[in-house]
């Protein structure tokens, strides 16, 4: 599996949307790390790319709104709970 990293939004300025459309729909797997899942456009993000065949998977302290839509949803520190995820891999 290949990775690519998508910064979608930086310092505050999202990509244009037709590049932000294009990533999420062409991503086999989207990590959602630390959100609250309720501020739009970022909180359906996640469903859109679920939506497209892609795997999404969340690690946030706490559940959000869409956790139970996610492929995976782990509860915890991004610190210590992403490392784990990886080294699974």
């Amino acid at each position: 599996m290949a990775a690519i990293a998508a910064d979608l939004q930086q310092a505050g300025l999202w990509l244009a949307e037709s590049k932000r459309v294009a990533a999420i729909r062409s991503c086999d797997t989207m990590l959602v790390i630390g959100t609250s899942a309720l501020v739009q456009p970022a909180a359906s993000l996640a469903i859109v790319a679920k939506e497209k065949g892609a795997r999404v998977v969340e690690i946030n302290l706490e559940p959000t709104p869409y956790s139970h839509k996610l492929d995976l949803s782990l509860q915890g520190k991004a610190g210590i709970l992403l490392p784990q995820l990886v080294e699974g891999m």
